[in-house]
């Protein structure tokens, strides 16, 4: 596995046409349960690198490309099954949004849990 992290002198954009491209041609390559498969073994190997990195037996970089395997693995998905990019923005907004007011109420609470 590779493990380091990247300065920001290294950072680069990803080009969305070319990763849409590429991920198309992989479920062409592979076909559909294939990389479903694959999905499925990407979620279980982040799931793993996050417990890795909690007990202090990799760094953050392992969580990061596993998390960048993940992304890849979506992408597919989302060409597999005809998802819109715009659909998904409206749901994690309202996600978003009721994230947000889960926190205000968790503070509103232990504000008034507070001693005086």
């Amino acid at each position: 596995k590779w493990d380091y992290s990247v300065t920001s002198q290294e950072r680069s954009v990803v080009d969305k046409e070319k990763l849409r491209a590429i991920c198309k041609d992989a479920v062409y390559a592979f076909g559909h349960d294939a990389q479903l498969m694959q999905f499925y073994e990407e979620m279980g190997e982040l799931m793993t690198a996050i417990s890795h990195m909690k007990r202090g037996r990799v760094t953050k970089a392992s969580v990061e490309e596993e998390i960048g395997d993940v992304f890849l693995c979506i992408e597919q998905l989302k060409w597999m099954f005809d998802l819109s990019d715009d659909n998904i923005d409206v749901w994690m907004k309202h996600k978003l949004e009721r994230l947000q007011q889960r926190i205000e109420r968790k503070k509103e609470l232990e504000e008034l849990q507070r001693p005086v």
